[in-house]
């Protein structure tokens, strides 16, 4: 299963805000040029507060492994799913929902504005069937935006991982108890970020 999608190229992306922006200039300034004075006057002081309270609003603004190196990990999520980058280079996902999919592996990264990241974990379901063994590569493009704590409590996502070494258990002995990983989140990143590949892929050396 591939979803993929491409990342906008940088250089494109800055010149055709460029051209917008000088349309956006043209189209006010033509505009106003028929306003009397005092209308004109009130409208640049208008548009001025405006600018500034976004502005204001954009302090937040922050790269990416600035905000996991301060909550210790990084969260985003795409309404469906949480994808969690802990900073011991632990990478989790997990379903927003009661159900869905769960993703536990490692995770690495290079570049910094968009930090491309590259994620290998072995994928399970939450209420569902397990498959034996299905792995995932996943690549995220991350751009600036700020962490924001939910504003109804943290979110957890449980992994249930069996020992390296599985314990030789005859059908006389009590199961052995494997104690759940628990991946705990208080904070949700918000910015701009994309999926760019994933896919299935053969078990990792």
């Amino acid at each position: 299963m591939n979803a993929i999608k491409k990342s906008p190229d940088a250089r494109i992306f800055k010149e055709r805000l460029s051209i917008e922006l000088q349309w956006i200039q043209r189209f006010i300034f033509g505009a106003l040029s028929n306003l009397p004075r005092y209308t004109k006057l009130f409208v640049i002081l208008l548009i001025l507060a405006f600018a500034g309270a976004l502005f204001a609003s954009d302090k937040g603004y922050r790269p990416p492994l600035e905000i996991l190196k301060q909550d210790g990990y990084l969260a985003l999520c795409d309404s469906s799913s949480y994808f969690v980058f802990a900073q011991d280079g632990t990478f989790s996902s997990f379903p927003v929902g009661v159900s869905g999919r769960i993703l536990r592996g490692t995770w690495k990264s290079k570049g910094e504005n968009p930090v491309v990241v590259t994620a290998t974990a072995k994928m399970g379901w939450v209420n569902g069937m397990q498959p034996q063994d299905e792995y995932r590569r996943l690549v995220f493009a991350i751009y600036g935006g700020h962490s924001e704590p939910f504003a109804d409590g943290e979110r957890y996502g449980m992994f249930f991982e069996p020992p390296s070494k599985p314990p030789l258990v005859s059908r006389y002995s009590n199961p052995p108890k494997i104690d759940p990983t628990v991946v705990t989140i208080k904070n949700v990143y918000r910015g701009y970020f994309l999926v760019e590949e994933f896919t299935k892929i053969s078990k990792p050396e």
